[in-house]
C-alpha cells in the first residue's frame, strides 16, 4: 500500500474534528495560570513519569462544577505535547456537535494517535481497508481494531516500544447517551490491560453514577 492510499483511506475515517484542547473551533479552553494548581499538576505528572510497572493504567480527576478540571486537563495536554508523549486527547462538549457523541471517541483517538505514529498510521490503514465498517460497530470492535491492533504493531517496532503515550479525555459528564458512555467506557477501562505498558489515559469528569459504575 502507498503512502497516498494509506493517507486517503485514514484521513476518511470519520472522527470529532474539534475533539483536540488547541482546536480553534467553537470553543475556548484555558490552561491553569502560572502558580495555581500546582499540587494536583505535580501529582498526575509524576503518575505519567513513574516507572512501576503495576501502576494503574488510568487516573481519574472527579468533581463538581467549579474544580477546574478542564483548565487542569488543558494544562497536563499542553504539557504532554511537550513532553512528546501526548498520544490524543477528547474535550467532550454537550454544546458542540459529534464532542457529545461516545461512538466516536475510539474513531477520533485512532486518528489522532496516527498523525504522530507512522506504523500505528499505516497498520490502522490495513485494518480499515479490510473492514471499512468498523469505525461504526459496537465499542469492543472499535476498540480492539482501530485502538488494540495498530498500537500492538506499533508497538512491536523498535522505534515505539514501551514510549509513554498518554491519552487527555476531559468533561466525560457531557457526553449523551449515558449507557453508550457507561458502555465504552468499561471496554477501555477493561482492556487497557491489552495495551502497551506505556499506554496511559488521563480522565476527568464529574463523579456521574453511570462513570463511576463503568469504572
Amino acid at each position: 500500500m502507498t503512502v497516498l492510499e494509506i493517507n486517503r483511506i485514514v484521513n476518511n475515517l470519520i472522527h470529532a474534528e474539534e475533539a483536540s484542547y488547541d482546536c480553534s473551533g467553537t470553543r475556548e479552553i484555558a490552561s491553569c495560570l502560572e502558580g495555581t494548581r500546582i499540587e494536583i499538576l505535580a501529582k498526575i505528572k509524576e503518575w505519567v513519569q513513574s516507572v512501576e510497572e503495576d501502576k494503574p493504567r488510568l487516573f481519574w480527576l472527579n468533581g463538581m462544577a467549579g474544580l477546574g478540571k478542564t483548565t487542569i486537563s488543558r494544562s497536563i495536554a499542553e504539557w504532554a505535547k511537550k513532553e512528546g508523549i501526548l498520544g490524543a486527547n477528547f474535550f467532550f462538549s454537550r454544546d458542540v456537535q459529534g464532542l457529545q457523541n461516545p461512538s466516536l471517541v475510539f474513531p477520533t483517538l485512532a486518528f489522532q494517535l496516527s498523525r504522530s505514529d507512522k506504523v500505528f498510521r499505516r497498520k490502522l490503514a490495513d485494518v480499515l481497508s479490510e473492514d471499512p465498517d468498523c469505525p461504526s460497530r459496537d465499542f469492543f470492535t472499535q476498540f480492539e481494531q482501530l485502538l488494540q491492533i495498530p498500537l500492538s504493531a506499533s508497538n512491536a517496532s523498535s522505534q515505539s516500544s514501551k514510549k509513554t503515550c498518554l491519552v487527555v479525555l476531559d468533561a466525560l459528564d457531557e457526553c449523551s447517551f449515558e449507557p453508550k458512555v457507561k458502555e465504552m467506557l468499561r471496554i477501555l477501562v477493561t482492556r487497557l490491560r491489552s495495551l502497551p505498558r506505556g499506554f496511559l489515559v488521563f480522565l476527568a469528569s464529574r463523579p456521574e453514577g453511570h462513570i463511576q459504575s463503568a469504572r
